[in-house]
């Protein structure tokens, strides 16, 4: 139910000046501002305070091998926080909704496309169009009631915006060394012996179907 109660203190920060001017305008008002900001300040901290503080102690305390090394590791995390920090209104949107689509009996599934390429723009757009649909017009809602209150609804509505990008971008196959884990750097002889396995096995298949065979199936 998080996604709804994220989505519902959105709106009612909108619509809350509407109402009253005396209740709830935050932003709006000289007198609501210092509140919102401690309010913005204490989110942020309980968002990214608990993964800067880990970071901190594995860099203090180590071992960072495993992860790329300590600039490696560090690139990751600042990484990692941005990546979530753009992801979190797209996932909000998705989220709701399937949570809305299960209390009304529907499907709340996410869309199957099996055929689909990695990193299409136009499939993302068809996935993801009328959450960009809502950014815009909650980011209209609020300016219509406040310029600074779109500002700072912008955080949220932007990536919802520009979703079918991130979408599409985040599709693609990695590359780089950001968010290298140890197991990539030293595989399980399990992991290794399934991919040495699962490499011959594509010799074979490749050169009979003319074409690179990526379906080998785990071997039982």
């Amino acid at each position: 139910m998080a996604p709804l109660l994220w989505l519902g203190f959105l709106l009612a920060g909108v619509t809350a000046p509407l109402i009253s001017p005396n209740l709830g305008c935050g932003l709006v008002c000289e007198s609501g501002r210092t509140e919102a900001l401690w309010l913005a300040a204490g989110v942020l901290c309980l968002l990214f305070l608990p993964k800067m503080l880990i970071l901190a102690r594995a860099l203090v305390r180590g071992p960072m091998r495993g992860f790329g090394g300590r600039v490696s590791a560090t690139r990751s995390a600042l990484a990692e926080i941005a990546l979530s920090t753009l992801v979190a209104p797209i996932l909000m949107a998705w989220q709701a909704r399937s949570v809305i689509e299960v209390l009304a009996g529907r499907d709340g599934g996410w869309p199957s496309r099996p055929g689909s390429r990695e990193g299409s723009l136009a499939e993302a757009w068809a996935d993801s169009g009328w959450i960009v649909i809502g950014g815009a017009l909650g980011l209209l809602a609020a300016a219509s009631v406040s310029p600074t209150l779109a500002l700072w609804l912008l955080p949220v509505a932007g990536p919802m915006l520009a979703a079918p990008l991130v979408i599409a971008w985040s599709a693609r196959p990695a590359v780089g060394t950001l968010w290298t884990i140890p197991e990539e750097i030293a595989p399980d002889g399990v992991v290794a012996f399934h991919t040495e396995i699962l490499i011959r096995w594509q010799g074979p298949l490749a050169d009979s179907r003319g074409e690179d065979w990526k379906g080998a199936p785990a071997f039982a």
